[in-house]
């Protein structure tokens, strides 16, 4: 069982592999492949979309992606930037496969963009690409998936709203997009179309990224934060508008197992099932 939430949709992955999402229909978020009409009404209560055997789901602001048996991927939903990865820029309310991947383990969304992880530990990425978010060391939109350059090894990717990161054995993290509040956690504010190493981090088991900031969850139960930090949510106790590009420790906060992140704040299950 899974849940991704968008911007104003949610989908749940059930575990007989049905995926079920709510909420807004007016771009296709919700995979049922039926047109919402001229006047959309928002669906309040779990809706069937016509994926029946995903394995994985992520979603972007307006737009889902489903890993399905055998590893192929299917999307749907809003499709501007090409972040349905069908070679096209034509929303759907119908899960469209995308075009040119291998096996895929992991799918995840960003604003307008997406990532997965192929079965042999690379990464691939598609869509809107203005700050380098999709990490091919070009800033071009891609409406088909293009590789993350000189990324091997990947366990696991998230996607910010215009950044993402992944975690790389044995124990790196790796980030690239836009880096105008310092989310990439390599000391500067420049964006970067390449993976950058975030320093500080040696035992990264979990990645939770927000709209500027990113968080890490360390094997020790330690969470690490930084990037943008005008609404506290890098949780080391302060409130400023002065980004932190370095990683800094959440305070008062040794026992997490789990993290998610939200546009502007970050909550974490601690073992205790606080």
């Amino acid at each position: 069982p899974q849940l991704a939430l968008g911007s104003q949709h949610t989908c749940a992955l059930m575990t007989n592999g049905a995926v079920r999402c709510w909420g807004a229909s007016d771009l296709g978020q919700l995979g049922d492949g039926l047109d919402a009409g001229p006047n959309p009404q928002d669906v309040l209560e779990p809706k069937a979309t016509t994926v029946t055997d995903a394995i994985a789901i992520g979603s972007g602001a307006n737009h889902t992606c489903a890993v399905r048996a055998g590893g192929k991927v299917s999307c749907w939903g809003f499709n501007y930037s090409g972040q349905l990865g069908t070679g096209d820029n034509v929303k759907s309310s119908a899960p469209r496969d995308v075009v040119g991947l291998g096996e895929v383990t992991q799918v995840a969304g960003g604003f307008t963009a997406t990532c997965a992880v192929l079965a042999d530990k690379t990464a691939r990425c598609w869509g809107d690409n203005n700050f380098g978010q999709l990490g091919d060391g070009t800033k071009d939109d891609s409406k088909t998936p293009v590789a993350v350059k000189d990324l091997a090894n990947v366990t696991s990717i998230a996607f910010g709203t215009q950044h993402a990161c992944a975690i790389v054995a044995p124990n790196d993290v790796v980030c690239w997009g836009d880096n105008a509040k310092g989310q990439l956690g390599n000391g500067s504010s420049e964006p970067s179309s390449v993976p950058v190493k975030v320093g500080g981090l040696t035992k990264t088991i979990e990645l939770a990224l927000g709209a500027s900031f990113t968080c890490a969850l360390e094997s020790d139960g330690r969470v690490l934060c930084w990037g943008n930090n005008d609404s506290g949510q890098l949780g080391n106790g302060a409130i400023t508008t002065t980004p932190n590009p370095a990683p800094s420790l959440v305070a008062s906060l040794t026992d997490a197992m789990s993290i998610g992140a939200g546009l502007q704040h970050v909550c974490a299950v601690r073992t205790s099932g606080e």
